[in-house]
Formats: C-alpha cells, structure tokens, sequence
C-alpha cells in the first residue's frame, strides 16, 4: 500500500526488529524488488521506541511518516500529510483518522479519530495528561491528542528535538503517546478529519492474550515507568502539577484493580488498588464505586465489573507487590540510550 503512493517521492526505511525468518524473508524480497525504493535494516534491541528510532536515523527525507507493517495505506496518505504540514513551521504533528478491519482485511469500523476514540480508560488517561500542559501556556492547547505510532507525520528536525522516541518505554508501552507529548513542546498538531490509513485490528487469540498481559507484574512495572519518565518531565520542574499526577496514579490503580477483578484469585489484590487509589484521589467517584463493589459476592462481579466471564487465575504478584507498586512520589528510570 506504501508502493501506490499518490504522492512519489519517498523513500522506505523497512526496520527488522528481531523478525521472524519467515517475515524476513518477504522483507528481503521486497527490498530486493524495490531496491531504489526500500533499504533493510536491522535493529538488534528489541521495542517499538528503538525500531522507530532506527528508522528515523537512517532515514534520508526531512519528512517522516511511521507505518506498521500489517496496516494498510489510503493511496493519498502522504500527500494529504504533507500538505498539513509543508510551508507550516508551528505545526510538528500530523496524523489522521482511520478505518477499522479484521486480522483477514474485512472493514469493521469507519472514520475513527483519536482523542475522541478509544477505551474510557484511555480517553480518561488523554484527559488527564493534557492537563499537564496548563504551565507552558501554549497558545495552540486545544489541539492537544495522543496518536496512535501508525499513523504520524512530523519533520525529522522536530523529532531529533525532542530526543526521539524514549526507549525506557521499550519493548512497548505507550511510546507513541509519550513522544506525542514531546513533540506538543515544539508545537501545534494538526489531525485530519478523513480516514487515510486501515488500522488492523487485533485477532481474538491477541485479544484474549491482551487481557492476560493486562495485569501482570511486567505490565504494571512498564506503567509504572511511564510514570516516572512523565513525573521527570511534567511533575519535577512544574509542582502545580503535583495534584494531576496523584489523579494519574489514581486512574492507574483503578484500571489495574478493574482487569483483576476478572480474576477468581485476584480480587483481593484488586481491592488494594482501589483502596489506594482513593488515598491518591478522594473526590474520584468511579474509584468509591468500585472499591464498594468490590465486597459484593463474587457470582455479581461480571455484571458489577464489566465482562463476560470470571477466570480461574490469580496475578503473578501478590498484596505487598501491590502495596508498593507506582509509590509516592514517582521513581524516576534511569536513562537509555
């Protein structure tokens, strides 16, 4: 789809990330077919932030356009981005919205935009961190979003501004919302209202494995991280924002209390992050909801927490990992390079 492009001069920066050699073996023969076009190259560190920052120094254009390889492009993406933003030095950011399809490439969902869009959970994240803006003043504030990685366009300047994507955020987590809000320092975003790109949309096997990630100890430190690499940027030099952070933490309790709660051995610990996240937030009501809720009987719990079916887990952590997962204030992780 990249190859039918409306607008032609481009290049293809393909990124092998630890690839299958099954998925490599269709890459080199792509870059071998198009060999004016694609050059392959191989990023050995494992992540999202470190295949998108490979691919952005090795890039040769002063525009970028980031793409995942089982997404489909509309014929007129690039030129329609380049347009938003060419000859306009306040905008950094350009994305678009986008149609939904199957793993099997049948449309699901049309016209999807951004910070509308999404889990109540994530709009609710958006919200909130678009407040940690208010000190800079920005004139530009309401054109706040955080895009999705697929789907950005940004000059390659402005990226190297901003220091690139952040790889503490590797393998993955959020590293497309975090240099989102890296690139609103430098200036304006732009999201144009037409689908131009077909966002794949998990398998129910990825679904399913999705939910089972959700609450683990791996998932919640990454959190965890991003919280600290926010608090670095956004809390330390700004105290003011010292009360919309203890609403993140609180909303990150909350959502990790909610996925356990699915859980037949989980609930207890689930009740602990509610618990807490009332101690962050007290004026929250979802999270007075929830902890009330949590002390009814279990055969109420789908019903009471939003989902089909109980399962008979419990979480690879227990009640003191819980006690002392995202402390106060933030840990900051140290820097990668």
């Amino acid at each position: 789809s990249v190859l039918v492009q409306t607008f032609r001069d481009f290049e293809i920066v393909l990124v092998d990330n630890n690839a299958t050699p099954e998925t490599r073996e269709v890459a080199q023969s792509f870059a071998k077919s198009h060999s004016t076009i694609i050059r392959l190259i191989h990023e050995p560190r494992q992540g999202a932030a470190s295949a998108r920052n490979a691919g952005i120094r090795n890039s040769r254009g002063t525009f970028i356009a980031t793409f995942d390889g089982d997404d489909i492009m509309k014929p007129e993406r690039l030129e329609r981005q380049l347009e938003a933003i060419r000859d306009r030095p306040d905008i950094t950011l350009v994305s678009c919205h986008h149609h939904m399809m199957s793993d099997d490439g049948q449309l699901l969902q049309k016209t999807l935009p951004e910070l509308s869009y999404g889990p109540k959970e994530d709009r609710e994240f958006k919200s909130i961190v678009k407040q940690l803006f208010e000190p800079f003043d920005f004139s530009y504030q309401d054109s706040f979003d955080l895009f999705s990685g697929s789907f950005l366009f940004f000059k390659k300047e402005d990226a190297f501004k901003v220091g690139l994507f952040d790889m503490r955020q590797n393998p993955y987590g959020k590293e497309d919302w975090l240099f989102s809000m890296r690139m609103f320092e430098v200036g304006k975003f732009v999201l144009i209202p037409e689908p131009l790109q077909c966002f794949r949309y998990a398998t129910a096997e990825m679904n399913r494995h999705k939910i089972k990630e959700k609450h683990t100890a791996k998932k919640l430190l990454q959190e965890q991280k991003l919280v600290g690499v926010l608090w670095e940027r956004y809390g330390v030099p700004f105290p003011q924002n010292r009360k919309i952070f203890h609403q993140l933490t609180a909303h990150l309790l909350r959502d990790f209390g909610l996925s356990l709660m699915r859980l037949s051995r989980g609930k207890e610990v689930g009740r602990i992050f509610f618990k807490r996240a009332l101690r962050q937030d007290l004026s929250n009501i979802d999270s007075w909801k929830y902890y009330i809720k949590s002390w009814a009987p279990p055969a109420l719990h789908p019903r009471l927490f939003f989902f089909d079916k109980e399962r008979d887990a419990k979480p690879d952590y227990d009640s003191a990992f819980a006690q002392a997962y995202l402390k106060w204030p933030p840990t900051i992780p140290p820097f990668e390079d």
